[in-house]
């Protein structure tokens, strides 16, 4: 039987927006590869308290206060790691390998290429994606994805426009919507997969059905996500190689009118045992943003507020 060990995981950032990562020594396992610092949580212990204790130990500081960011499951031949990481928000002293292990800055980025343990490739991803993940509205049109574009409510914008046949969704694709997305900063997500004439990497964003017909991720693809509804379609999620998920609904909405909601604390244990980064999506407006991130997900996927 594997040993489970409840981790507890720090993420500081500099004033550069560099990201704090070290590196395993010798004799541990994963020697060379490196990590987010923290370590096990000891019986007794509250998950603030070992994470002030790991870092003192570990970087020589004192947390002063922290944030959740996301909590992972990994696992390896051995054991089961569950991966509670928080963003540092406050701290006092000056991050040193107190235990003779290297450090490093990173600009997030650049993360996916730092050697990192498997286990926190999810949690590179969760500090390069957004809060927000605005969707089209169904009945959205080119020219109204422009006019968004240049005033933009979120930095991500799935780009559903079922009504535009592919030759004209990746005409405008190529030409005006990605000049409007480069000159606001957004990152573009399509709802269908690119076809090889569309050179540059594309982040695609596939429907549960899409996603069950798939054995491996878009060849190419930049972000890569997956909507789903349960369990089951998030592990598929997560064997495709998604970068993230949308998981709903959460609440009652007129779309999906004919399903029960899953309520905040039936969404939180699924995005608990996800193993990549989680949106809430079905009746979320902005005051929701701050529940959704406190019940374990990245964010909200929404339209109204987002939108209108």
């Amino acid at each position: 039987m594997r040993k489970a060990l409840h981790i507890a995981v720090g993420v500081l950032t500099n004033a550069s927006g560099e990201v704090l990562i070290a590196q395993r020594q010798a004799g541990q396992a994963g020697a060379g590869e490196w990590e987010f610092p923290g370590g096990k949580r000891h019986p007794g212990e509250t998950l603030e308290d070992a994470l002030r204790r790991e870092l003192i130990e570990e970087l020589g500081i004192t947390v002063q206060s922290c944030s959740p960011l996301i909590r992972i499951r990994h696992d390896y031949p051995d054991r089961r790691v569950l991966l509670d990481t928080w963003r540092i928000t406050d701290f006092d002293g000056q991050p040193h390998g107190a235990e003779g292990q290297a450090i490093a800055w990173v600009q997030p980025e650049a993360l996916p290429h730092a050697g990192l343990l498997a286990a926190d490739a999810p949690i590179a991803n969760a500090l390069r994606l957004p809060q927000r993940y605005a969707m089209t509205p169904p009945d959205a049109e080119m020219d109204d994805v422009l006019t968004w574009l240049s005033a933009p409510k979120a930095s991500m914008l799935r780009v559903r426009l079922p009504s535009l046949p592919d030759a004209d969704y990746w005409g405008g694709w190529s030409s005006d919507l990605r000049r409007a997305a480069q000159t606001s900063q957004v990152t573009l997500v399509a709802d269908r997969l690119p076809p090889e004439t569309i050179a540059a990497p594309v982040s695609v964003h596939v429907s549960a059905a899409q996603a069950a017909a798939m054995t491996v991720r878009p060849a190419g693809s930049h972000w890569f996500a997956c909507s789903c509804h349960s369990p089951r379609e998030l592990r598929h999620a997560a064997r495709l190689g998604a970068d993230f998920a949308v998981l709903g609904h959460v609440q009652a909405t007129p779309t999906h009118a004919d399903h029960a909601p899953l309520g905040w604390t039936r969404w939180q244990g699924m995005a608990d045992a996800a193993q990549v980064p989680v949106y809430a999506i079905g009746g979320m407006r902005l005051a929701d943003l701050e529940v959704a991130v406190m019940h374990g997900g990245q964010g909200i996927a929404a339209i109204r507020d987002f939108w209108w």
